[in-house]
């Protein structure tokens, strides 16, 4: 091989490489547009969602305020309620208290025994045992 078959064969060889490199280089743009526009496509689609998301999020709670608003109503009107019967059942005992003293002491007394009987004598079912208990006594003396 003489020196201009060498000089051309590199020549050749050069020309052949740069012309792959320009076509890869331009591959490399077409798959870089591409994934810029993937990604444009990702980074909208995410923002759609965060959107979506902070929407319902702000839906929940603008839901879960107006239900404890709600609840705080409805508790509000119970406890109204419930003071108003309070004040109504003291006025109707103290009345009858005061027409009806005699009466009162006997059921206060009552009320009392019954309860000390309850705490002290245990209760119903120390009469339930003490009925059983004697009368297996009464029918095993040895036992």
């Amino acid at each position: 091989m003489d020196q201009s078959s060498r000089e051309s064969g590199t020549t050749g060889m050069a020309t052949s490489t740069m012309a792959a490199g320009h076509q890869h280089d331009g591959g490399s743009e077409h798959q870089h547009d591409q994934s810029g526009c993937t990604s444009r496509a990702m980074t909208g689609t995410l923002r759609s969602v965060g959107e979506q998301a902070r929407s319902a999020a702000a839906s929940t709670s603008a839901t879960a305020q107006e239900i404890a608003r709600r609840a705080r109503e409805q508790a509000s009107a119970a406890t109204d309620t419930v003071y108003q019967q309070g004040a109504r059942a003291g006025e109707y005992m103290t009345r009858n208290i005061r027409e009806y003293p005699a009466a009162a002491l006997l059921i206060a007394g009552a009320v009392g025994y019954g309860l000390a009987y309850l705490i002290h004598g245990g209760g119903w079912s120390s009469l339930g045992r003490s009925k059983s208990d004697s009368r297996s006594k009464s029918e095993h003396p040895g036992g």
